[in-house]
């Protein structure tokens, strides 16, 4: 079908790194075929990789409206929110994400791991500790050597005040990267105190 033409045109633009084609080939795809979400996903991908974040959430929020149960859909969008700094619609859209795993949680584990993750983070940037804490532990519970996460953690726990806990995460950070520079840094600015 024409449909399948496209997305194999499209694939074959990303592997050869040639973004903008492919975008056009999947946005002419879901013209063609309104049902196909993996187009708008691929779409908002290589929007992504292009920094044109608007057009890649636009993309996806369009593959939620159609299949509002496919998490990396949230996922790719929360990553979008969060290129544009608009962190309060980046924490939203993970915390669905959240809600839409709960009901898989061992085929999304990663996923959700990412949106702990990055709720985390959200949190982090606004300066709320401890649930940045919170969220970042249930993060690790899930992926337990992710280093940007565990940095992140120590990161939070440092703000927090928590000195000890931020130690032992900054010790695990770089047990899984020796030269990470902030971990190092974190580690030396709180062993000094």
């Amino acid at each position: 079908t024409q449909s399948d033409v496209l997305n194999e045109a499209g694939v074959l633009y990303m592997k050869t790194k040639k973004w903008e084609d492919a975008a056009r080939m999947f946005e002419r795809r879901w013209h063609v075929d309104t049902s196909a979400v993996g187009a708008y996903i691929n779409y908002a991908q290589c929007m992504i990789v292009l920094e044109k974040f608007d057009n890649a959430a636009a993309a996806l929020v369009q593959a939620i409206s159609r299949n509002p149960e496919y998490v990396p859909a949230y996922t790719n969008l929360g990553i979008a929110y969060l290129q544009m700094k608009d962190f309060p619609k980046a924490r939203s859209t993970f915390e669905q994400v959240v809600k839409v795993v709960d009901t898989n949680v061992v085929k999304y584990k990663k996923d959700l791991a990412q949106a702990h993750r990055y709720i985390g983070l959200a949190l982090m940037l606004d300066k709320k500790w401890p649930d940045a804490v919170e969220s970042l532990r249930r993060s690790i519970d899930l992926e337990p050597k992710d280093e940007n996460t565990l940095l992140w953690m120590a990161q939070g726990l440092q703000n927090a005040q928590k000195w000890d806990e931020a130690i032992k995460y900054y010790k695990e950070v770089l047990k899984i990267n020796k030269s990470n520079e902030l971990a190092k840094k974190g580690l030396k600015d709180l062993e000094g105190n």
